[in-house]
């Protein structure tokens, strides 16, 4: 394991010489206008694809831009990819994005990567040994409750909802990054308490598997149970106060 994590933190720093390399950056909708794709994200989803599979020919990969619903993916030996979580803020802003990398191994979670290329600030996660801003081991966040958080919700999907509204009117403040990587290390840090959103692939809450069994968080969908790690999903990640207040167990 700790080999593996060796061979995708140097892949994963190769990420921002592919982005770099585009000389022409088309961007397309894929279910809605504000749905995005851009050449860099199919780029970089077919890199991390081909070093993967050169390092580990026998694994699958499940790849946002590649993702097949009808497809029943394994979780012996699968590594979940997100290229670019937060395109709309890639094409608009050029910051507050990030690459996902999870690795799935005999049915659970064992290595887990956020990486924050703008800011080269690679966040990973390694099954019983811990969680890393680049080389520094984090500490566990501190178990606030909803009173004592900023808390970051999908307003789209969720503000007129009971668990929307619980989370914006009792919490301290909200606060909205716009890409599901970035707001879950926003908790792994302790700068938030709670992210929820209503509607996510299985590549935007990948990490949330390994984050929660290392930081004691409470992760769940919206009806309290585990999402399946290969089916798009909503979600909360919070601390265990803070789901207790919303009412889960």
């Amino acid at each position: 394991m700790l080999e593996k994590n060796l061979i995708i933190k140097d892949i994963i720093r190769r990420i921002p010489n592919i982005i770099d390399s585009l000389t022409v950056l088309e961007v397309k909708s894929k279910t809605g206008p504000t749905d995005l794709v851009t050449t860099a994200d199919r780029k970089v989803e077919d890199f991390l694809t081909k070093k993967i599979k050169e390092s580990f020919p026998e694994t699958e990969i499940l790849g946002e831009e590649n993702y097949d619903p009808d497809k029943e993916y394994s979780l012996d030996d699968l590594w979940v990819i997100d290229p670019i979580d937060g395109t709309t803020n890639f094409v608009k802003k050029g910051i507050n994005y990030c690459t996902i990398i999870t690795h799935f191994y005999k049915g659970e979670a064992i290595l887990s990567y956020i990486y924050d290329s703008p800011r080269d600030i690679l966040y990973s996660m390694i099954k019983d040994y811990g969680v890393y801003k680049n080389d520094q081991k984090l500490s566990k966040p501190k178990n606030l409750s909803l009173s004592e958080s900023l808390i970051s919700l999908d307003l789209k999907n969720l503000y007129d909802s009971a668990i929307g509204s619980q989370l914006s009117k009792t919490s301290f403040a909200p606060r909205i990054t716009g890409s599901a990587g970035l707001e879950e290390v926003k908790i792994a840090t302790g700068e938030l308490g709670a992210y929820a959103i209503g509607r996510a692939g299985p590549w935007d809450f990948s990490p949330c598997f390994l984050l929660a069994d290392l930081f004691d968080l409470h992760f769940t969908n919206l009806s309290g149970k585990k999402p399946n790690p290969t089916k798009p999903s909503d979600f909360i990640l919070s601390t265990k106060k803070i789901a207790q207040e919303l009412g889960f167990d």
